[in-house]
């Protein structure tokens, strides 16, 4: 049995610009992932319920699995995902510790009447980061009774930042027109440089 234990990382990748980019992939690639076939409708069967609260949970947990075989070394890396270390399928993954679930999210997740795009914006109101909400959509655990289903992190992560971008689009319309002086702000990271100017006028959508 091989214990998968969370890495000394952030779970949240807005704080990963506070490690060096040499430790992000490092970590990563000494990761063991695993894989295995689900029915992505079933979401309330009972494995996948266990698994979903701990991939929510707001702190680590201990979960097991029993490999089919050694896993392939190998990392690989997307424009989009974090990278993906060394894989392997799963002949059984179980949970052993207990997860949290913030009280917020966990209200959306039991309001069987939400829309899920209701659920995503009432979620970003509350505070919530939109990489967790994009966690909350992925695992089927938003949306109306009979029509939450497992989505792939890369469609999860593009729904979630196509809605709230539209909500925020729709928020900044009904702000008075900026009329003071041109301001730019910068920054950088990882040699990569950013810059923002506001300058006076109505914001065109």
């Amino acid at each position: 049995m091989i214990s998968l234990r969370e890495l000394d990382l952030p779970e949240d990748p807005s704080k990963w610009v506070e490690k060096p980019l040499e430790y992000v992939i490092s970590r990563f690639s000494s990761q063991v992932y695993t894989h295995f076939r689900i029915n992505v409708r079933k979401v309330d069967e009972p494995a996948v319920e266990e698994f979903k609260w701990a991939l929510l949970s707001e702190v680590p947990v201990d979960m097991e699995a029993k490999l089919r075989r050694p896993p392939k070394p190998r990392i690989a890396f997307d424009g989009l995902l974090s990278p993906v270390g060394p894989t392997a399928p799963a002949e059984k993954v179980r949970v052993t510790g207990e997860p949290r679930i913030s009280s917020v999210i966990e209200n959306k997740i039991y309001d069987r009447d939400l829309r899920a795009s209701e659920g995503v914006i009432e979620l970003y109101e509350r505070g919530v980061n939109v990489y967790s909400i994009s966690k909350v959509l992925s695992l089927g655990a938003l949306g109306v009774s009979g029509r939450r289903k497992l989505v792939p992190t890369r469609w999860a992560i593009t729904a979630v930042d196509s809605m709230v971008g539209s909500w925020l689009r729709q928020q900044i319309s009904n702000f008075p027109i900026y009329s003071g002086e041109v301001l730019l702000y910068g920054g950088s990271y990882e040699g990569n440089r950013y810059f923002v100017i506001i300058a006076p006028g109505p914001y065109l959508l």
